[in-house]
């Protein structure tokens, strides 16, 4: 064989084998960023493991720490009753009369929590929207405060009305309770036992 024609083959043979090797390089490095990825993934997957496993724990510890609490009681304290054994019956038929309401101050504790209820009946009340069963609390250097209950007008039976409400502080524990009809309103409206209580939880 001519000997340039070898010097051909054998350079040739070179430049393949060349390229094998530069294949086969290329080929580790993906390989081997591959296998660092997926390294990389277990080892996240092994934390978020570990914190799920923590927070699991964390929130059977928190439900067993409620199992274990007592049930929260709420009891109710007469402080103040007023109409037990007598209904207390306003009565306007007047449109110019202005705020036919009966009133009572009453004296409690700053930032007490309390129900007012009572039992109301209407007869034809007309001019008002909503017969007043509620409290004016003057405040020192704040709003008056006026909580109520959704009473309604207009005619109903007896019916079971409340409201609750804390006293704010600054109000000295005082507050006015006013039962009828305020502005023009007319017609009838009798309210019974009439019960102020304390509320502790």
């Amino acid at each position: 064989m001519h000997k340039s024609v070898l010097i051909a083959i054998m350079t040739g043979s070179l430049l393949i084998r060349g390229d094998e090797l530069a294949t086969n390089r290329a080929l580790k490095a993906e390989l081997a960023q591959e296998q660092k990825t997926h390294d990389e993934l277990r080892r996240r997957a092994q934390e978020l493991a570990e914190k799920a496993a923590v927070l699991q724990e964390t929130a059977d510890r928190v439900a067993g720490l409620k199992q274990g609490l007592p049930a929260m009681t709420v009891t109710y304290t007469a402080v103040h009753e007023f109409y037990q054994d007598a209904d207390l019956l306003l009565e306007n038929d007047d449109e110019k009369q202005q705020h036919t309401v009966w009133k009572q101050w009453l004296d409690l504790a700053e930032g007490g929590k309390y129900r007012f209820r009572a039992q109301v009946k209407s007869d034809n009340v007309k001019n008002i929207s909503n017969i007043k069963f509620g409290l004016m609390i003057p405040v020192a250097g704040a709003k008056t405060q006026w909580p109520a209950a959704a009473v309604g007008a207009g005619t109903f039976p007896w019916r079971e009305v409340s409201f609750t409400t804390t006293m704010p502080f600054g109000s000295g524990g005082r507050a006015l309770l006013l039962c009828g009809m305020e502005g023009n309103g007319t017609g009838q409206v009798a309210f019974r036992n009439i019960v102020v209580e304390r509320i502790s939880e």
